[in-house]
């Protein structure tokens, strides 16, 4: 766990520095822990690492906020709807595809 969480790590901090970089994380983290939550004959223990390690250090909900509020206090109220409509819909449509991908293999 702790392995794919340094990864995880390393990838959103070479990755996510940016608006399309956060939301590219994001969607890809989306992704996986949907593949991951979705498939039949993975062990436990590598689930939990991927989703838990690789994933929780990888996306960041936190991050998400802060780019919202910063937009806010910038006045870009479109952004922020463009914003909060790309990261929910994407990242549970990558979700949904990962895990109904997992469920077919």
């Amino acid at each position: 766990m702790i392995l794919a969480g340094i990864a995880g790590l390393f990838a959103r901090f070479f990755l996510g520095g940016t608006f399309f970089g956060l939301l590219g994380i994001n969607v890809a983290g989306s992704f996986i822990a949907g593949f991951l939550g979705g498939h039949k004959t993975l062990a436990n223990p590598w689930v939990t690492a991927g989703i838990v390690g690789f994933c929780g250090c990888l996306t960041t909900f936190s991050g998400y906020a802060l780019e919202n509020v910063k937009l806010f206090e910038q006045g870009y109220f479109f952004k922020i709807g463009a914003n909060l409509l790309l990261h929910n819909a994407l990242c549970l449509c990558l979700c949904y595809v990962g895990w109904s991908l997992a469920q077919r293999i």
